[in-house]
């Protein structure tokens, strides 16, 4: 999703496949990725509100670990 975003490729069935999946990758998506997967579903919006809302929670949920990564 990141890549697509950086990238400018538009390719809404690579995030409606991911967003089908969503369920298997809750509490399972390391800060980074997590956050990439946002940045990605923003810029492209390509994604649907629930999987915006999803990422946004993952991210809200690892912010922690996310400051660590960039400080």
């Amino acid at each position: 999703m990141y890549n697509c975003a950086v990238s400018n490729i538009y390719e809404p069935l690579v995030f409606e496949e991911i967003e089908r999946h969503l369920h298997k990758y809750e509490n399972k998506l390391r800060p980074r990725w997590a956050f990439g997967c946002l940045y990605g579903v923003y810029k492209t919006n390509a994604g649907t509100s629930k999987g915006i809302q999803f990422f946004q929670n993952e991210v809200v949920k690892q912010i922690h670990e996310l400051c660590k990564i960039i400080v």
